[in-house]
């Protein structure tokens, strides 16, 4: 008995490893997939195509998802492997990069504070429309000043720009109430609720929305140094009190020294860079093991597979899956192979786990482990 079942699963452990890459049982190592020289935004969209504002190489980037070839706003362009597009003359050092849920439009901010975005259709986009003649291609939206750093969208569709050295977080309105306050729509206005920011001189590197539409803003250098966030409606983020008035840091105490890039999962996980100390922080509001990092309910822990490599840009796949930084020399991805995660990976959708670097046969492995297991406890049970 002991023998046979012993085959059984010696001839299915043989097939498990010869049907999946050896990626496929990683210690979570994080992967190059890019060379820009300073990825300042990172932006994922719904099908995992990734977008790169390259500020020093003066590139975006688009690397698309799968292996094979993708049209992006009029280009074809080749899965798994990083291509730029043109920029319009002039236009250096882009900054932030996003992805607009209403019109689907392409967005990218440069340090002069001037939006552009690139659209596959006609559309009116703050007021500025792009007409026939113009689709695919690159058309300044609007110009906003104090707007030098991260961009973000609510799901309204109204548009938030971090002023990094301004201190101030700047809004382009789609609706007239916003966060409690009354704003001019298509009119950038600062965000009442970040006003002491601009008072503080703090430096704001990024933003990001969660599901819930809290709004969360990291404070690279300043007086307020730490991760912050504006409630949407919440009383409590992460065991602190919140609040919708104004800003709360979720990080004091924690050793993070200067965050900069953020991006929030579809669960809540909250991960940010720490340019001071090249690492990569998460931080969720239960005791769970994300990357195979053990975490404790709402205190921030290092990614280990990070350290060395954080810099600025980070995005993260709804499902947590999935995890981009950028750094000095490059974009890198990190895909959660923790144990634990084994029956998610199982069911990722067929965009992730059918096409590029992940191309793995997820469920015949999950499949796989699920026999084995059974075999393992029919042994101790004939023991």
């Amino acid at each position: 008995m002991k023998s046979t079942a012993k085959l059984v699963l010696s001839a299915i452990t043989a097939a498990i490893l010869a049907l999946a890459p050896a990626a496929a049982f990683a210690d979570n190592s994080a992967t190059k997939i890019s060379t820009s020289e300073y990825p300042a935004g990172i932006f994922l969209d719904s099908a995992g195509n990734v977008y790169i504002a390259d500020n020093a190489g003066h590139r975006l980037v688009a690397y698309p998802h799968g292996s094979e070839s993708v049209s992006l706003f009029g280009r074809t362009l080749t899965g798994g492997t990083e291509s730029s597009f043109t920029l319009p003359v002039g236009v250096v050092a882009p900054k932030g990069v996003a992805v607009d849920p209403i019109s689907g439009a392409l967005f990218f901010t440069e340090f002069s504070g001037k939006v552009w975005a690139i659209s596959t259709r006609p559309v009116s986009l703050f007021g500025t429309t792009i007409d026939q003649a113009h689709v695919n291609s690159f058309v300044q939206i609007a110009t906003i000043p104090l707007a030098k750093g991260a961009i973000a969208f609510d799901s309204e569709g109204n548009l938030f720009a971090a002023g990094e050295d301004s201190g101030q977080i700047q809004v382009l309105p789609r609706t007239s109430s916003i966060f409690g306050n009354i704003y001019t729509i298509n009119t950038p206005s600062q965000l009442v609720q970040a006003q002491p920011f601009a008072a503080d001189d703090d430096f704001l590197a990024d933003i990001a929305f969660d599901q819930s539409g809290n709004l969360y803003v990291t404070a690279m250098f300043g007086n307020t140094t730490g991760v912050h966030v504006l409630s949407a409606g919440a009383s409590t983020l992460f065991g602190h009190a919140v609040s919708t008035s104004g800003f709360t840091s979720i990080t004091e105490g924690s050793g993070v020294q200067n965050p900069c890039g953020i991006d929030i999962d579809s669960s809540g996980r909250v991960y940010f860079g720490d340019w001071g100390q090249n690492k990569v922080f998460e931080l969720s509001s239960r005791s769970e093991n994300v990357f195979d990092v053990p975490l404790t309910a709402n205190v921030a822990s290092s990614i280990p597979s990070f350290d060395g490599l954080a810099n600025q840009g980070i995005a993260v796949r709804p499902n947590g899956l999935v995890l981009y930084s950028g750094a000095l020399d490059g974009t890198y991805k990190l895909v959660n192979y923790s144990p634990a995660w084994t029956t998610l990976r199982a069911q990722e959708n067929t965009v992730l786990a059918n096409t590029g670097s992940d191309k793995v046969p997820i469920g015949l492995i999950g499949l796989g482990l699920v026999i084995a297991g059974f075999v393992l406890r029919r042994v101790r049970l004939a023991n």
